[in-house]
């Protein structure tokens, strides 16, 4: 894996953040904020592979992985990889004849090969000759939002991409892939329609305006992951709700952190202390029902005070890049000799 990592490194695109050293989800959260914030965009395509770690073909994989590397053990290990297969609770051995390996510790990195070569390196090339507009890709995983200063570049990278998916084995999910508004340009005025909103890694991009009534990119916690991870913490409340509340205290404190260090990006106060709300809720439904004979005001004073929960705190506070997304797409202004290493 080491050494597959040391050959792909230098290949990979500067937008591609999923399971690469050095780099984090945060981090694409980030570029994307700053390509939405500064860059030339009205029109956002949120693309879904349907089932990608599932679906990988896995000729096509070692075809692409071949081109890169030449040592033949090298290579018949990572095809010993791919067909490791599972072994059924009857004893049988099923040889996987597509995907790569659940839990294996090289299946995200040979999605990051495979995705490089049917997506970004196309993407990028497409972008320099064929858009006549501002494109921008931001991709974690199989997780890809491309950003577009014109609809019908969207439109056309839509069909060619659907196209080139179905040459390597893939599909688009067509439900959950959307083209959605998106920009400065809707505001909703002068008979316009309104910006849509969309999700990505767990947080809702909405297109709307500061205090001072500027245009603002904000971000809150996706509907379905605070619901999911509510309906979690309904169901181990009611599990351990028996349990002394001291360590019911420090488990939860420890969900609620680990909740604040992900979502806790900069703008989502309001979505972290509607949580904090609701899990406090959750709880004390929960040990309410130890005893019918329960003392409401005690457990409310035990709650808040003696072991009340970590109060929400953003972890995340950078904003956007300081830099232009036309400088970092490599797009050469007039008093510089250089053009960015393109990363958005």
């Amino acid at each position: 894996m080491e050494v597959l990592n040391c050959i792909y490194e230098c290949d990979f695109k500067g937008f591609s953040y999923g399971f690469r050293p050095k780099r984090s989800a945060h981090q694409a959260l980030q570029s994307l904020q700053t390509v939405l914030q500064k860059g030339r965009v009205n029109w956002v395509l949120d693309m879904d592979i349907s089932k990608f770690f599932d679906t990988i073909d896995h000729k096509e994989l070692m075809s692409i992985i071949e081109r890169r590397v030449k040592d033949s053990r090298l290579l018949r290990v990572i095809g010993k990889w791919l067909s490791t297969g599972a072994v059924e609770r009857d004893g049988r051995r099923i040889r996987a004849k597509q995907g790569t390996p659940q839990g294996g510790v090289i299946s995200p990195l040979l999605g990051n090969i495979f995705l490089h070569e049917v997506v970004d390196s196309f993407v990028h090339e497409w972008r320099k000759t064929e858009a006549t507009g501002e494109v921008y890709i931001v991709r974690y995983a199989d997780d890809v939002v491309i950003a577009f200063e014109h609809e019908e570049d969207a439109r056309r990278l839509l069909d060619l991409r659907d196209a080139r998916l179905r040459e390597y084995g893939l599909t688009l999910n067509r439900d959950k892939t959307q083209l959605v508004r998106f920009g400065r340009r809707w505001t909703g005025q002068d008979g316009r329609p309104k910006s849509d909103t969309f999700d990505f890694l767990g947080l809702t991009h909405i297109a709307g305006k500061s205090r001072n009534g500027r245009y603002l990119v904000k971000r809150k916690t996706s509907r379905k992951r605070l619901n999911r991870s509510l309906n979690a913490i309904s169901e181990w409340c009611k599990r351990f709700r028996h349990a002394p509340l001291k360590w019911q205290r420090a488990k939860l404190s420890l969900k609620l952190r680990g909740h604040y260090n992900y979502y806790g990006v900069r703008g989502n106060y309001l979505a972290l202390s509607a949580y904090w709300h609701k899990v406090q809720r959750i709880w004390l439904k929960a040990l309410m029902g130890r005893s019918q004979k329960v003392c409401k005001k005690r457990l409310y004073g035990l709650i808040d005070h003696e072991f009340a929960l970590p109060p929400p705190h953003i972890t995340h506070p950078e904003g956007w890049l300081g830099l232009s997304p036309g400088y970092l797409l490599g797009r050469v202004r007039r008093a510089a000799k250089k053009a960015a290493r393109p990363v958005l």
